[in-house]
């Protein structure tokens, strides 16, 4: 609701404005909510290793994935794997991939959230899946965190083409978002003076003539 006042006598002759709907809510399925900067940084990620998360317990679809990563060189380039669970270890065959690049000029070894959009987005319909980073260009670090979290299973690395082994009780730090929501239906916009009423479009541009403002 907005209220515009006009003086004594005052009068109209012309109201023009731009009405919009933002997009739809984009659902998080997984959270973090500790401040990055206090994450540890865990063990770095090259050409010749990799890292893996076990996700439990979610389904539906995933749009985004966030990594907690530190960059240790100008630039990173790799990707996001994801893979099945094979007897509590990531399967040698991923259901889906997706690149990972990171420019971070000159790396000053600070951790961050870096987003990556997963299109198509994949369906989680199985209780445990294995989330990969892959490193194909440059190095980087996967915050590691002590301790159990809830919402994940455990952690695996990989060296080569070896086999994936336990990398002790803790756990990767992880943000996952779901597809944005469908948006909603445009509202109805009034205008209104005393008990009089205007009803106008929206979303869009709108221009009122003097005839209109006459309520």
């Amino acid at each position: 609701v907005r209220l515009l006042e006009l003086g004594a006598g005052g009068k109209l002759t012309e109201l023009a404005f731009t009405t919009s709907l933002g997009p739809g809510s984009r659902p998080t399925l997984l959270d973090m909510p500790r401040a990055v900067s206090a994450l540890r940084r865990g063990r770095a990620i090259d050409p010749s290793t990799a890292q893996a998360q076990a996700l439990t317990n979610l389904r539906g679809p995933i749009a985004q994935i966030e990594l907690a990563l530190c960059p240790l060189t100008a630039v990173v380039e790799g990707r996001i794997e994801l893979h099945p669970d094979v007897l509590g270890r990531p399967s040698g065959v991923a259901s889906g991939i997706w690149p990972l690049r990171i420019d971070a000029g000159e790396p000053n070894y600070d951790t961050r959230w870096v987003s990556v959009p997963l299109d198509p987005a994949p369906i989680l319909d199985t209780s445990r899946v294995w989330l990969v980073v892959v490193v194909t260009e440059g190095e980087l670090s996967w915050a590691f965190e002590p301790g159990a979290n809830t919402d994940l299973g455990g952690v695996a690395s990989r060296i080569s083409a070896g086999p994936w082994t336990p990398s002790g009780e803790g756990w990767l730090p992880v943000r996952l978002h779901g597809p944005p929501s469908e948006a909603p239906e445009p509202p109805t916009l009034e205008l209104r003076r005393g008990l009089q009423t205007v009803t106008v479009p929206a979303p869009g541009p709108v221009t009122l003539r003097q005839s209109e403002l006459d309520l």
